[in-house]
């Protein structure tokens, strides 16, 4: 019993330390931003005046836990009288998941993640990911400049059975929510156009 007092004490003393490290890690940076060019992620950062450190890991996950290097800004960064820019272009996102970027700012440590969503609609204009959807799945489609986007599903008999709005890339379709079947989908602008028609499968298991 006393042992697992003492792992719980050094988990939550580690857990503190790791969130203080975040904290100085983004004081160290006056913007970090990440946006879609195509289908490239590009990252922006700057570095407040006075602050340096030596080479700068960018780290990316798809579940914001487990995090690879893509790449490496090297040699000193940052500056003692001035602020300092920094851009990274990611050429092989993983496509439609959502994409988790960090830096590794050396001794300094690392900052909090950057999240962005990556698609590829393919020819048809969308993706579902898993499908049959079973459980959750995303309806992925193109929407680069976050306009508001309503998902409309028909039953075969063509009568309207459920709607979503998203300003996102995807909409989320959860199979507990639907009768099981086969259902027919619009995607339209704020204007009214459609952008994109579909089918998609529920089934429960």
């Amino acid at each position: 019993m006393m042992m697992r007092k003492w792992v719980l004490v050094l988990v939550f003393l580690w857990l503190g330390i790791a969130q203080v490290a975040q904290a100085q890690s983004d004081e160290f940076l006056e913007r970090f931003s990440v946006q879609l060019t195509e289908s490239n992620v590009l990252l922006n950062w700057t570095t407040r005046s006075g602050n340096t450190c030596f080479g700068i890991d960018i780290l990316r996950s798809t579940d914001n836990i487990n995090f690879e290097e893509v790449g490496r800004i090297p040699g000193i960064c940052g500056s003692p009288g001035e602020s300092q820019a920094f851009t990274f272009t990611d050429l092989a996102p993983v496509v439609n998941q959502t994409n988790y970027y960090k830096l590794y700012l050396g001794s300094v440590g690392l900052t909090s993640a950057r999240a962005i969503e990556v698609v590829d609609a393919g020819q048809r204009g969308y993706i579902i990911k898993p499908h049959p959807v079973t459980d959750q799945s995303k309806l992925y489609f193109e929407n680069e400049t976050n306009e508001n986007c309503v998902l409309t599903a028909y039953s075969v008999q063509g009568l309207p059975t459920f709607s979503q709005e998203t300003r996102e890339s995807y909409f989320l379709i959860d199979a507990e929510a639907h009768f099981p079947g086969l259902y027919f989908f619009t995607i339209q602008d704020g204007a009214g156009k459609r952008l994109v028609q579909g089918k998609v499968l529920v089934q429960r298991n």
